[in-house]
């Protein structure tokens, strides 16, 4: 039995997956084969995929803010009472906890607040404007996109990386070291051409991966 699966070219959580896909292939030999591979090759025939997940961490317009979460204003928070996510913006300590969170990323890259920040070009995804002008000392810090920019730090006497957590808050809670992360994992599909027995298939796959 064939399950393919799609890498979908995403970094290091693609190399870790595509491991734990040969050690599985070869514990099953003869019985379920995982095809993991970047190729797309027909749509219909891929019951997995490598993605992002939850979906709110990748799509731009319901981005969970840092500065937020930070102060205690997260956007949904679980309600085991009634078995729903809520929103407690409604309650007024929340909601001055958001105004904290913006007013604090404001005074750090606002170009009117207390540090006279600024930002780049945000229609580009250049890392180097905003790590120059820190070289430069035309800016305290600034905040970058990808892991690529390591390249651009490494090795340069004259910057320094701290962390994100607490940048946001006045305060030293729990809340203070929470920074949004981008967690990566399994999506299934039943696809056109995928059968009940290929799925179920991939859920042993899938097993397999969260023991290992």
């Amino acid at each position: 039995m064939q399950v393919n699966f799609w890498l979908a070219n995403n970094g290091k959580g693609q190399a870790i997956f595509a491991k734990l896909a040969e050690k599985f292939n070869e514990e099953y030999a003869g019985r379920i084969q995982v095809n993991a591979t970047e190729q797309l090759y027909d749509q219909a025939t891929y019951s997995l995929r490598l993605q992002s997940t939850p979906e709110k961490s990748v799509n731009e317009g319901t981005y969970y803010s840092v500065a937020f979460l930070q102060n205690g204003a997260e956007y949904y928070s679980y309600n085991s009472d009634v078995s729903m996510y809520e929103s407690k913006w409604s309650d007024a300590d929340v909601k001055n906890g958001a105004l904290t969170g913006l007013e604090n990323m404001y005074n750090l890259f606002g170009a009117g607040g207390d540090c006279h920040g600024g930002t780049g070009d945000k229609s580009s995804y250049d890392d180097h404007t905003p790590i120059d002008a820190v070289k430069a000392g035309n800016s305290l810090m600034c905040i970058v996109n990808y892991m690529c920019s390591n390249d651009l730090v490494n090795g340069n006497s004259a910057l320094g990386i701290m962390p994100l957590s607490g940048l946001f808050t006045d305060n030293d809670d729990a809340a203070a070291a929470r920074i949004p992360v981008h967690t990566f994992g399994l999506a299934f599909y039943k696809a056109g051409k995928v059968s009940d027995v290929q799925l179920a298939a991939g859920a042993v796959f899938a097993d397999y991966c969260s023991k290992h």
